[in-house]
């Protein structure tokens, strides 16, 4: 199972990115406005009705996901971080 993420508000996104998970400092720190927009529908898909029942239906609602993503160019290759924002679409 992956380890739980903490959860916060979008404006309090440019801060959250300056730091690793670790706690430290991100070096350099992350300019969000250089970052290059992403966006990816996945679905979430529950069963409606009893699990024995023939004629239960599965359900499925659309889930779109932003993504930020920053190339780290300090290294020998670029690093690609992926910064993940869910926007809920019901």
């Amino acid at each position: 199972m992956a380890p739980l993420v903490e959860a916060f508000r979008p404006a309090r996104l440019q801060q959250h990115v300056q730091y690793h998970a670790d706690g430290k400092m991100r070096k350099p720190p992350v300019d969000l406005k250089k970052c290059d927009l992403k966006e990816l529908i996945q679905y979430e898909c529950d069963l409606d009705g009893p699990k024995e029942d023939p004629r239960s239906k599965v359900v499925c609602e659309p889930v779109l996901r932003l993504f930020r993503q920053y190339v780290y160019h300090r290294v020998a290759w670029p690093v690609a971080l992926c910064l993940t924002i869910v926007v809920d679409t019901v």
